[in-house]
Order: C-alpha cells, then structure tokens, then sequence
C-alpha cells in the first residue's frame, strides 16, 4: 500500500509540474503578445500625420487601432485569469478547511479542489487573438491600398 501512495504522490508532483510550466509558458507568451501589441499600437499612433484625408485606407487603420486596442485590453484580462483562479482555489479550501474543523471530518475526504475560470476569462483569450488577427489583417490591407494610392 506505500508503494501505491508513493506513485500516486510521484504521478501528482508530476501532474503539478506540467500544470506549473504550462502556466509559466502561458504567461511568457501572453507578455510577449501583448509587448508587441502595444508597441504596435504605439506607432501606429505615430502615423495620424500620414493618415489619407480620405478613401477607404483610412478605414481599415482605424478598424486596427481599434481592433488593436481591444486585443490588448482582452490579453490584459485573459492574463489575470492564472491569479483569478487561484484565488478561486484558496476561497475553496478555506470553506473546505473550516467545515471540516466544524464537522471533525478529514481534509483529505474534501480534496481535490477544482474551480472553473469566470466566464469573462473564458472569452478573454479567443477574444485576444481574434481581434490581433484582424488587426494585422487591417493594417496589411491599409499598407496595400496606401501602395497602390487609394
């Protein structure tokens, strides 16, 4: 019976390892998106000047500052779902820990804790990416038609 217990304990560790360095990954490229995202949204900025006074150009580099802004601001949240669901967790076992005190029941009969992310987080990442991939394809379509002379 040890020898169970210690494999489940070696198959968990292992389990928190891979959910700890998908989460790290995660946020590395969730940095990364949202970096280059607001540098990108910060130069655009720096084209108003170049902006055409008229022609559909100067549509689609409005679409992309819009659609830019959006992005970032849905990678903002989808980031802070990580902390959002640990803090769902440890609300979780504290209710667990203060009814087993209460009840005299064990701990462990309460175990594992799962929490769902918000729903806003659900939609936050799909919502990053999509408005980031229209956003470049905005600016492409406006960098041709400024090329052609539209």
């Amino acid at each position: 019976m040890a020898a169970h217990n210690a494999g489940m304990d070696g198959n968990m560790r292992q389990l928190m390892d891979l959910a700890k360095l998908r989460s790290d990954v995660q946020a590395a490229w969730y940095r990364q998106i949202l970096t280059l995202a607001a540098g990108g949204l910060a130069l655009l900025v720096a084209l108003v000047p170049a902006v055409p006074k008229e022609g559909p150009a100067r549509y689609f580099l409005a679409a992309a500052w819009i659609l830019l802004g959006l992005g970032i601001l849905a990678g903002a949240s989808a980031t802070y779902a990580e902390v959002s669901l640990i803090k769902r967790l440890a609300a979780k076992f504290q209710f667990q820990v203060q009814q087993s005190l209460r009840n005299g029941t064990n701990l462990a009969d309460h175990l594992p804790l799962v929490a769902q992310p918000a729903t806003i987080f659900l939609w936050s990442k799909p919502l990053m990416v999509i408005c980031l991939m229209g956003a470049v394809g905005c600016l492409v379509t406006f960098a041709v038609l400024r090329t052609l002379g539209s």
